[in-house]
C-alpha cells in the first residue's frame, strides 16, 4: 500500500464510541491552553462541554471513547504548545495534525514524544522553528512524519533514523536544516517509501545506503549543497521509484553507463542542473509524466523517441539551457501540458502544437520558420506562449486573438512583417 493509502486507512479506521470523561477534560483543557483567533477558528468554537467530545470537529475516538486522532490543521493558532501539557497527556493518540497554523517560530516541545502511540505526525507549514527535539527518534510507531515548510535548523541527524523503523513517510522539505544525509541502518529491511529532503542546506555527497532503500517510491532531494557524482545504474537497486529528484545541486550524474535502466514505474524525473551530457536512457518508461532536464550540458538533437516514451502521456517537457541543436525526425510533438525548450541553438521549423498546451517557451533559438496561422484557434487553455529572439518571419497570427486564457504573449525580437491585415497591436 503506498504511503497515501495508508493514511486514508487510517482515517476511515477511526469509529467514534462515546467520550470517555478524561478524554474530553483533557481536550477542554487543551483548548484553553491554545492561543487562537475565535473568529476565524472552526474546530476548536465547537468544543462545548454539553457535546460529546468524540463528535467535535477535527477529533475521532476508537470505540472505547478514546481520542485516538486530532486534526486542529489550518485553525488559527498561534504561540506555540509547549504549556498545553493536556495534549501530551493523550496517550491513545494515534495520529495528530497541526499543519498550516502559526506558531511563530516557537520549537517543537521535547514533550511531545511522550505521546508514544502516534502514528502520523503531521507538523508542517507550522511556523515552527529550531532544532528538531532528540525525543522525536523515540517516536517508534511513527509511520508517516511531515515538518515540512517550517524553519527548522540543526543538524538532520538529531533525528536518529535507526530508531525509527516503521517510518513509511518522512518529508523534512523546505526548512534551513543542515549536516549531511543521515546513512541509513539496516537500509534493506527499511519500510521507506518517501523520502523529502528538498529544499534544505544539506551537504555532503548521497550515502550508498539510500540507494539500497529498495522501498522507495519518492526521493526528492533537490536545491540543497549536495556533490559528488551519482552513476545513473545506482538507482536500478530502487525498483519500485515513481519519482526522483535530484536537481539544483553540485551534483554530477553520471549516464555514461549504458547498463542502467530506470524503474518502469518512474512517473516524475528531474536532473536539472546536474551536469548532464546526454538524455538519460528512458526508452522503457510507460508511466513517465514529467520530465526536467534543464540546464545542463546534453548536445546534439532530441531523440524522437522522447515524444513517445509514455503510454500515459508525457505532461511536462523542460529541455531549457542545453546546447541542443534540432529534432530527430520524424517526429510530431504529443499532447504536452507544459513545453520549455528555450535557450538552445534550435532551428528549422515551428511545427502545429498539440491543442491542450498550457505554457509554451520556444525563446532564444534559431527557429526560421512561421508561426502556424490557426495557432490560436486550437489552443482553449493556453496561458503562456514565449517565442522571443529568434528569426519567426510572416506575421503574427489573427487566431491568436482567439486565445482567450492567454496571459503572456512574447514575440519580440523576430523578423515579423511589421504590418498585417490579419494582426495589428
Amino acid at each position: 500500500m503506498s504511503s497515501l493509502g495508508y493514511f486514508f486507512a487510517i482515517n476511515i479506521a477511526f469509529v467514534s464510541g462515546q467520550c470517555q470523561s478524561d478524554q474530553q477534560t483533557l481536550l477542554l483543557q487543551l483548548k484553553s491552553s491554545l492561543t487562537f483567533d475565535p473568529s476565524s477558528s472552526v474546530k476548536l468554537m465547537q468544543w462545548r462541554q454539553s457535546t460529546d467530545c468524540c463528535d467535535w470537529s477535527g477529533v475521532d475516538c476508537d470505540e472505547a471513547g478514546h481520542v485516538i486522532g486530532l486534526d486542529l490543521s489550518t485553525e488559527s493558532i498561534s504561540g506555540g504548545i509547549e504549556n498545553a501539557a493536556s495534549l501530551f497527556s493523550l496517550h491513545y493518540l494515534r495520529s495528530l495534525n497541526l499543519a498550516r497554523t502559526s506558531f511563530n517560530g516557537t520549537q517543537i516541545p521535547s514533550k511531545l514524544a511522550n505521546i508514544s502511540s502516534l502514528t502520523y505526525l503531521n507538523l508542517s507549514d507550522a511556523g515552527f522553528a529550531g532544532h528538531i527535539p532528540l525525543q522525536i527518534s523515540s517516536m517508534a510507531r511513527l509511520v508517516a512524519l511531515d515538518f515540512s515548510f517550517n524553519q527548522f535548523s540543526g543538524s538532520i541527524s538529531s533525528i536518529r533514523w535507526e530508531h525509527l523503523l516503521n517510518l513509511v513517510y518522512a518529508v523534512l522539505s523546505d526548512n534551513s536544516l543542515n549536516g549531511s544525509i543521515p546513512r541509513f541502518s539496516n537500509a534493506s529491511s527499511s519500510a521507506l517509501d518517501t523520502l523529502d529532503l528538498s529544499g534544505n542546506r544539506l551537504r555532503g555527497s548521497i550515502p550508498v545506503s539510500v540507494f539500497e532503500l529498495k522501498k522507495l517510491t519518492s526521493l526528492l532531494l533537490s536545491s540543497n549543497n549536495l556533490h559528488g557524482t551519482v552513476q545513473l545504474d545506482k538507482i536500478l537497486n530502487l525498483g519500485n521509484l515513481a519519482k526522483l529528484d535530484l536537481s539544483y545541486n553540485s551534483l554530477a550524474v553520471d549516464e555514461s553507463s549504458r547498463n542502467y535502466s530506470f524503474s518502469p514505474m518512474l512517473e516524475l524525473l528531474n536532473l536539472a542542473s546536474c551536469k548532464l551530457r546526454e538524455i538519460p536512457n528512458l526508452k522503457n518508461q510507460s508511466q513517465l509524466q514529467y520530465l526536467y532536464l534543464s540546464e545542463n550540458q546534453i548536445s546534439r538533437e532530441i531523440p524522437n523517441w522522447i515524444w513517445r516514451v509514455s503510454v500515459v502521456g508525457l505532461h511536462c517537457l523542460n529541455l531549457s539551457h542545453n546546447l541542443l541543436v534540432g529534432f530527430q525526425g520524424p517526429y510530431s510533438i504529443p499532447a504536452l501540458r507544459f513545453i520549455d525548450l528555450s535557450s538552445h541553438q534550435l532551428r528549422g521549423n515551428i511545427h502545429q502544437l498539440p491543442n491542450n498546451l498550457i505554457y509554451i517557451d520556444f525563446s532564444n533559438n534559431n527557429f526560421t520558420s512561421s508561426i502556424p496561422a490557426d495557432t490560436g484557434n486550437f489552443m482553449p487553455r493556453l496561458r503562456y506562449f514565449c517565442a522571443a529572439n529568434n528569426g519567426l518571419t510572416g506575421i503574427i497570427p489573427a487566431s491568436l486573438c482567439n486565445a482567450t486564457t492567454l496571459s503572456l504573449l512574447d514575440l519580440s525580437n523576430n523578423s515579423f512583417m511589421k504590418k498585417s491585415d490579419a494582426f495589428l497591436f
